[in-house]
């Protein structure tokens, strides 16, 4: 991360994506240069139900390069409760198309 950083200019952030487990104590990425960090609530493995459960009982990620947004999986369904005012990046298991973003937006104003 530390030679990408050394690459960007200045005003430029650096973010990265970052598995929900890191985000809820294993903050070993804490030192990073980076400007945010992407918890990515999809595609958690073995960690999975433990994570979902931490956030549909409103808890934060303990980690505070994560306290900016979620990564999301388009099309998912699951239930969490997230922290408003956060930005919300999506992320696809195919290629984006013409048209997902569309669909993603009428589906948000549901």
């Amino acid at each position: 991360m530390a030679a990408i950083r050394s690459k960007l200019p200045v005003e430029a952030p650096l973010t990265m994506t970052a598995l929900s487990s890191w985000c809820t104590g294993d903050a070993w990425f804490n030192s990073f240069p980076v400007a945010e960090a992407v918890p990515m609530v999809f595609h958690m493995g073995a960690d999975s139900e433990k994570i979902r459960k931490f956030l549909r009982n409103g808890n934060d990620w303990s980690e505070p390069l994560c306290r900016g947004s979620y990564g999301l999986l388009v099309g998912d369904t699951s239930e969490i409760k997230l922290v408003s005012g956060r930005r919300i990046y999506y992320f696809k298991d195919s290629a984006w198309v013409a048209g997902d973003l569309e669909k993603l937006r009428r589906s948000e104003t549901r």
